[in-house]
């Protein structure tokens, strides 16, 4: 039998190159609006491939239905204002992270009360901005625990006329921690309990309080000196 006539291997080669058979999670994605190429450079250096963020305008960001969270970055106070009227107005279910300069906690609180979810200023650390944009996309928000307690303070007579309720000791440790500012999946981790599970027992205390967010929770905690505050990070 000649080398020609050998028998080969049934084999086809693999391309040790190729990545077709162990395809990698798709990251999250996250819009910015900005007109600063630079800034929009260095969030999606600190974010890295974890978190993809994607240029958009205000109108694009409206119609981009894939994205569930936006930063806006705008030192205009009026301007920023109109564009989070605007997302409130045009996608409700749109989560809005701002990023501008050192302001008074007045102005914090109008943008909150605007609509935003969370507000950073240009001096805020990777660490910060990380940790915003999980707590946010978690369904919280993220300011400072003085406008926090400021919007409590605004609420109507109705919400602060809640009957009193009684907690289980588990329920009141899921309150601390969510007056804390920490995510779902911090809780889980000081729990020693999964994901889940931890989800699962804030959507409780969500119907048993009967407010329509983590924020009301965390409000409701500290009011009712369940906690005692800091309602919310970071620190102001």
């Amino acid at each position: 039998m000649t080398q020609s006539d050998s028998i080969q291997p049934d084999v086809t080669p693999v391309d040790a190159t190729s990545t077709d058979e162990l395809p990698t999670p798709s990251a999250v994605r996250i819009g910015m609006v900005t007109s600063e190429p630079l800034r929009l450079l260095g969030t999606q250096d600190i974010l890295g491939e974890t978190i993809e963020v994607i240029p958009l305008t205000p109108t694009e960001a409206l119609r981009d239905s894939a994205i569930d969270l936006v930063l806006v970055d705008n030192p205009i106070l009026d301007d920023l204002l109109a564009i989070i009227t605007s997302f409130r107005r045009g996608r409700p279910a749109l989560r809005v992270v701002t990023l501008g300069p050192v302001v008074g906690m007045d102005v914090i609180e109008r943008i909150i009360a605007a609509g935003a979810k969370g507000y950073l200023t240009y001096t805020s650390g990777p660490g910060d901005l990380r940790m915003a944009i999980e707590v946010v996309r978690d369904g919280s928000v993220w300011a400072p625990r003085k406008v926090l307690s400021r919007l409590m303070d605004l609420r109507s007579p109705e919400e602060k006329e809640r009957p009193e309720l009684r907690f289980t000791p588990r329920e009141k440790q899921v309150l601390e921690l969510l007056a804390a500012g920490h995510t779902n999946r911090d809780i889980a981790g000081k729990l020693s309990i999964d994901e889940t599970t931890a989800k699962t027992h804030v959507g409780r205390l969500l119907r048993k309080i009967g407010v329509p967010n983590r924020v009301g929770l965390a409000l409701y905690a500290v009011e009712k000196q369940i906690v005692i505050p800091g309602v919310s990070q970071p620190d102001g």
